[in-house]
């Protein structure tokens, strides 16, 4: 029997291969037309029954070590409180597309490999924007030595959330993350956002404000991650969506303590009960604790990026609004609350309880299939 890889040559040499069709050949081989490294599979920590009658259990994908859910219910109607209430997520939340979320924050494992392709080079081809978080799990590859650095995760710490990346360093990752993860320097330049934009007038930043049409990942807009954590398509029942007070798909806030003393999110304390500090808590810890479409960790860990330009209130300064609670920071009821949970920063930010998650495409279904349903047409016709 010949391989795929004869038969798909033989085909190139023969008279009905044109410059076009090379073309697009070309584009499905490279991932273009498709994603690349991406497989279905099971989700990684059970999904709770919202989750589950919103059909995400076959619809997880994962990618680039990312575990991603597909929030559907394109469409959706935005938060709309009554006019009184001071609310600053008005308007916020619908979604007219189907997309992928990452099912919890950028680990340690995920942010090393990024950090090892961006700073492992001369000093002369540095990526801008890029530095080394203060509590990176992380210690120097003894075994490298040079040019740059590199980093080995220490063992058991995989899956640790990372805090001290700033806006713009997120928004680099996904550039990455759009180019597979290649180690030129263009790579990490464009793709999902151009870098070149990254600057300030004065304290005015002129950043892109939105990331690329044809991204397949990016820092979720705030719409996306406001759906993401509050919005549940069956809220009153099959087809009657409405949107939750809190992320944990309830209407009761998360108890902030660890896991070990029955906490639901990561947020509001130094250390558990038998010593944990909250910066040791891995991700995907809080296993009872996820939004209507089984997204974890949107409470406690680091607060997390949106692309939403946000007016500080207190400042009066332009900055990017994030979105949950974060750490050890102090946190009440209202932190997390639908309406009141925003918080921003200015792009350039590293505070420690600054991270992200990303958000991506979802792949036009069947891409290879139509396209090589086009090629055997073309070698039908030849035949005749």
């Amino acid at each position: 029997m010949k391989t795929g890889r004869t038969v798909f040559g033989a085909w190139l040499g023969s008279s009905v291969c044109t410059a076009s069709t090379i073309a697009i050949v070309t584009m499905l081989a490279s991932g273009t037309l498709a994603q690349s490294q991406m497989t279905t599979g099971a989700p990684s920590i059970p999904l709770r029954p919202q989750a589950l009658a919103n059909g995400v259990a076959s619809r997880i994908t994962y990618q680039y070590n990312t575990e991603f859910v597909t929030i559907g219910a394109a469409g959706n109607a935005m938060w709309n409180p009554p006019p009184q209430f001071s609310d600053q997520m008005r308007g916020y939340g619908a979604v007219n597309y189907e997309y992928r979320l990452g099912r919890t924050e950028i680990t340690t494992s995920q942010w090393v490999a990024f950090l090892n392709a961006a700073l492992a080079r001369p000093s002369t081809d540095r990526i801008p924007w890029i530095t080394v978080p203060s509590f990176l799990a992380a210690r120097n590859d003894p075994t490298y030595s040079g040019p740059g650095r590199r980093f080995q995760v220490i063992p058991g710490r995989e899956n640790y959330g990372v805090g001290d990346i700033s806006w713009r360093a997120a928004a680099i990752y996904c550039n990455w993350l759009h180019n597979d993860q290649q180690t030129s320097r263009v790579s990490f330049l464009n793709g999902s956002y151009d870098v070149s934009t990254f600057g300030a007038n004065g304290n005015v930043f002129q950043d892109q404000a939105t990331h690329n049409a044809d991204a397949r990942f990016w820092i979720p807009t705030f719409s996306e991650s406001m759906k993401a954590g509050y919005y549940d398509p069956n809220k009153g029942g099959p087809g009657q969506g409405g949107y939750w007070r809190y992320q944990n798909g309830t209407n009761t806030a998360p108890v902030y303590a660890g896991p070990m003393d029955g906490g639901g999110a990561n947020a509001g304390f130094n250390t558990t009960s038998t010593g944990v500090d909250a910066l040791s808590i891995p991700l995907m810890s809080y296993v009872n604790t996820q939004s209507p479409w089984g997204v974890m960790d949107l409470a406690g860990a680091t607060e997390e990026w949106t692309e939403r330009i946000y007016t500080n209130t207190s400042s009066g300064y332009r900055e990017r609004a994030t979105l949950g609670s974060g750490w050890a920071s102090s946190v009440d009821g209202f932190t997390d609350s639908l309406g009141l949970g925003v918080g921003s920063g200015y792009p350039t930010d590293e505070g420690y309880f600054n991270g992200f998650r990303i958000a991506a495409s979802v792949p036009t279904p069947g891409v290879g299939a139509v396209i090589f349903t086009m090629l055997g047409g073309m070698a039908i016709r030849r035949r005749r």
